[in-house]
């Protein structure tokens, strides 16, 4: 692991900490609809906190997912497994009730704090969803502190967190270290957070094409470790058992999230938002737009690679094992695309600065026409329709 490595690691550490140290309920509300809101976009209904308390603190629309937040108003001490368990289990139980009334479609329910949750806890409230047949997860300081590290814009808005953005010390560094840094051209797309610190700093001709192939590069980049637990078939048991009928359930819904995980690509490549990202002839592009397509693309292929993820997560009846392993395979085909677009698109954009610096006028012209195209692999489709007609004879 390099210092950069390293001082980024330790940095979103230092954030977590002063995430747990909130004790203003209003603050951390404010919080976690910032971070939703940045993760999911106008897919995420941040519900008025000022209403009677319903136990719905936010609903995201394609994952059917009910949202709970909590922070003590106090920093605790000492364990408090007791009142960590009641809150949960009241606000789960308040979220049965409006399922049960109709009020809201809830499939999923995420209860968001600022404190850890202890493994005694987590199996009474994971034994409780199930018994209400709702998939029970929760998110902590980390996960906050992850999403707030990697849209550095959002820091502006919470004066209070020092949330450290060390590429300017680095790069300052480096520049006392080697004066000719600053002025060296950036010849290739940027590999690193630094480089692509100096990218923007500098808008050099052809920048925007650059930045969108960077910003895919070190998006997949930091979904890694999800990509290899999807490539062995790795996944952290939630603890939860499924019989036949949450079974089917269960899988209904792990395709519907799949499919939706692609249903805005069509529209993010489209021309119009292509002008807008990188600007029409003669004019500059928008960062926040590129910004907009890298993380559609990114959320799909992360949206796919979670999607297995979670659906190996659970235990199944034996009979079944078969039929979710090829459901899971069909994302393989897909993802693969994916990964090996962004190697196309970083490999033909590393051209353009040794383009733009080349005087030849017979050099002729770069096609930047990148199709991304997502298929299933035959094979992959037929092995699930052989499971599937076996399974259909259990659901």
């Amino acid at each position: 692991m390099n210092r950069y490595t390293r001082d980024i690691k330790r940095s979103r550490l230092m954030l977590e900490k002063q995430i747990e140290l909130i004790a203003n309920p209003q603050e951390f509300t404010r919080l976690y609809n910032t971070v939703l809101s940045l993760k999911y976009g106008e897919d995420f209904l941040s519900i008025d906190d000022d209403q009677r308390d319903s136990g719905n603190d936010g609903y995201v629309i394609s994952e059917k997912r009910m949202i709970a937040g909590h922070c003590f108003k106090r920093i605790q001490k000492q364990k408090i497994n007791e009142e960590i368990f009641s809150k949960m289990s009241s606000d789960l139980n308040k979220a049965k009730r409006l399922k049960d009334a109709g009020s809201w479609d809830i499939q999923n329910w995420t209860f968001l704090s600022n404190y850890p949750i202890s493994e005694d806890v987590a199996r009474k409230i994971i034994a409780l969803g199930k018994k209400y047949a709702i998939n029970v997860t929760w998110k902590g300081a980390g996960y906050f502190a992850e999403i707030l590290q990697e849209y550095k814009h959002a820091k502006d808005l919470f004066p209070d967190l020092q949330i450290n953005d060390l590429t300017p010390k680095i790069d300052r560094l480096l520049s006392a270290l080697d004066p000719s840094y600053k002025s060296k051209p950036i010849e290739q797309v940027p590999r690193d957070e630094v480089t692509l610190k100096r990218l923007i700093d500098e808008k050099p001709d052809g920048w925007e094409y650059l930045y969108f192939a960077s910003s895919l590069f070190l998006g997949r980049k930091r979904l890694e470790n999800l990509y290899r637990d999807y490539s062995i078939g790795y996944a952290r048991s939630n603890g939860q058992e499924l019989d036949v009928q949450e079974a089917k359930d269960s899988m209904k819904s792990f395709f519907t999230k799949l499919t939706r995980s692609t249903d805005g690509m069509e529209r993010v490549f489209s021309r119009e938002q292509s002008v807008r990202a990188f600007g029409a002839p003669g004019e500059p592009g928008s960062v926040e737009e590129i910004d907009y397509m890298t993380r559609h693309i990114l959320d799909s292929y992360e949206d796919m690679l979670r999607w297995a993820y979670d659906a190996r997560a659970y235990t199944y009846p034996d009979e079944l094992n078969n039929f979710i392993a090829a459901a899971t395979q069909l994302a393989e085909q897909p993802v693969k695309e994916i990964r090996e677009w962004i190697d196309l698109v970083v490999a033909k954009t590393d051209k353009i600065p040794s383009y733009l610096a080349d005087t030849n006028p017979a050099k002729g012209d770069l096609n930047f026409e990148f199709t991304l195209t997502l298929t299933i692999s035959p094979i992959a489709l037929e092995k699930f329709n052989q499971e599937f007609k076996k399974a259909k004879k259990l659901f």
